[in-house]
């Protein structure tokens, strides 16, 4: 794979199983040409990856050196991201399969447009976000 369309951060602390539940989300993608960035905020215990099947993923795992917050971990993915797109993912977040795809095709398709964002889904409620 040369360079990908789109860089997915993941930024997480202290939640092991929430996090191997949103990479299995991620790669579950329809869209494929992303590489995944995986940022630990420095949590207790470095998470093992050895379980998760990444197949032909680009995967970059890094760990902050001290706790610094998700915006700057965020940055800290953003150093090495090398995507023409960032989408960024935190360890609580839940992705339908399409989603990547819908926003990059959406990118592509609208070049007026800088940023992409969705809406939140919960068991009672779709709460959508303005488009401007």
């Amino acid at each position: 794979m040369g360079i990908p369309k789109v860089s997915v951060i993941l930024t997480f602390y202290n939640r092991p199983d929430m996090v191997k539940r949103a990479i299995n989300h991620i790669i579950l993608q329809s869209f494929q040409d992303f590489e995944l960035i995986l940022v630990d905020d420095f949590s207790d215990k470095p998470l093992a990856l050895d379980d998760i099947e990444f197949g032909d993923l680009v995967v970059t795992n890094i760990r902050n050196k001290a706790n610094i917050g998700a915006n700057q971990s965020r940055l800290n993915g953003l150093k090495i991201a090398k995507g023409e797109y960032v989408c960024f993912h935190d360890d609580d977040d839940y992705w339908m399969v399409d989603k990547l795809e819908k926003q990059f095709n959406f990118l592509e398709e609208n070049s007026d447009y800088h940023l992409v964002t969705a809406y939140a889904k919960t068991n009672k409620k779709v709460v959508k976000f303005p488009k401007k």
